[in-house]
């Protein structure tokens, strides 16, 4: 174990000399960034406790000084349950796109702004009416799943390849389902504001 570890820390250190941390033209971001939301509320009685969690790994190239273009494969996982209903609701979602960053570089710190849209999937299940039974059963659907986001954020560069970042992202979701006529949860469209907290590496050609 002692030997794994001098190892692991000998390419730590390596990593740290070898590549260049900079938001210079011709760098390269590899990264990403998560995020947890819990939530509850009643209507009706009915209490409903959510809990959310969204990733999104990053990669870009800065095409000029501080300014990077790239894509996003963020996923999202939820999980909800009402006291109204027997059976908990889920859902999955994977979209991929286009996104777009901008620093500001402060000595070890750097804000930068953020613009992304991805499209994708998402799958959910859940309660839903049963016509024939008449009772409510566990269901699942899929549809077409669209989000827009704008962020502002901060990085802490650890060193010239690392940096740890935080920013307050607004996120527009649109949803439409295969089958949402007969659905409980029908097509939506949601927006709100959320925490992000991920780690960037920034890699420079040699």
């Amino acid at each position: 174990m002692k030997v794994l570890k001098f190892i692991l820390l000998g390419i730590a250190v390596q990593l740290s000399f070898t590549l260049s941390a900079q938001t210079n033209k011709g760098s390269f971001l590899v990264g990403g960034d998560a995020s947890f939301t819990s939530s509850k509320n009643t209507v009706l009685g009915n209490e409903t406790k959510k809990t959310q969690i969204r990733i999104n790994p990053t990669v870009g190239y800065f095409v000029i000084d501080n300014f990077v273009l790239g894509a996003s494969l963020p996923l999202s996982f939820s999980k909800s349950r009402s006291s109204g209903f027997q059976y908990d609701s889920k859902s999955s979602s994977i979209t991929f796109g286009p996104l777009a960053r901008y620093y500001v570089p402060m000595d070890k710190f750097a804000i930068f702004t953020e613009v992304k849209y991805t499209f994708g999937l998402i799958k959910v299940e859940g309660p839903t009416f049963d016509p024939i039974s008449g009772s409510i059963i566990s269901s699942t659907n899929r549809g077409k799943d669209e989000i827009l986001s704008f962020g502002l954020g901060t990085t802490y560069f650890i060193n010239e390849s690392i940096g740890i970042e935080a920013g307050v992202y607004y996120i527009k979701q649109n949803v439409e389902y295969e089958n949402s006529e007969m659905f409980i949860f029908p097509d939506f469209e949601s927006k709100d504001f959320t925490l992000r907290i991920g780690f960037q590496f920034y890699l420079a050609k040699q």
